[in-house]
């Protein structure tokens, strides 16, 4: 299992592949598991990159060190671990902190982005504390029918049994700071 070190963490990642980099970042429910049905399609055209961010599953962090303020830096270690010079990123809800992060403090390491349901990187207190009112017990929720809906349990017990899955390895959930 592949491993890269960046400052205070120590990051997870899978490739599977080959041709353009194509990186998948996943948001504060997920981890490098969630683009499961993704990887596969892709990888006959490109060389797919999927990760954990620091702090989730498999990715470890010193809590001091654990903000989205080091996610672009992550993600800039996994690509040159693998020697990749460019990657097009697609990011889905907390992973958007990543891209746009990186499209702005790396420009020429990012091919294009592509932001999913996403704050990307505008954040501030007070949508935090709105944020939290959606959702007061993220830890009780059911995600998979709040994100997909309920047909999707009904129709797709394996992604359901999948999507259950990462959520317990989550180790903790994303915590901002400016």
């Amino acid at each position: 299992m592949p491993y890269v070190d960046s400052g205070a963490a120590r990051i997870y990642y899978e490739s599977e592949g080959a041709g353009p980099a194509l990186v998948f970042a996943h948001g504060a429910g997920g981890n490098a598991a969630s683009w499961w049905q993704q990887v596969p399609h892709f990888a006959g055209r490109f060389q797919v990159i999927t990760f954990d961010h620091r702090g989730y599953a498999r990715s470890a962090s010193d809590p001091a060190q654990f903000s989205p303020v080091h996610f672009d830096a992550d993600l800039i270690a996994i690509l040159d671990d693998l020697d990749v010079a460019k990657a097009h990123v697609v990011c889905q809800s907390m992973g958007g902190w990543t891209g746009v992060r990186a499209a702005v403090n790396y420009p020429d390491r990012i091919l294009s982005l592509t932001l999913a349901n996403t704050p990307g990187a505008i954040y501030s207190d007070a949508l935090r504390d709105q944020m939290r009112t959606l959702v007061p017990r993220p830890a009780d929720a059911d995600l998979t029918a709040m994100t997909l809906g309920a047909p999707f349990k009904q129709q797709n017990p394996a992604g359901q049994r999948c999507i259950g899955q990462s959520r317990r390895s989550t180790r903790h959930r994303c915590r901002c700071t400016s």
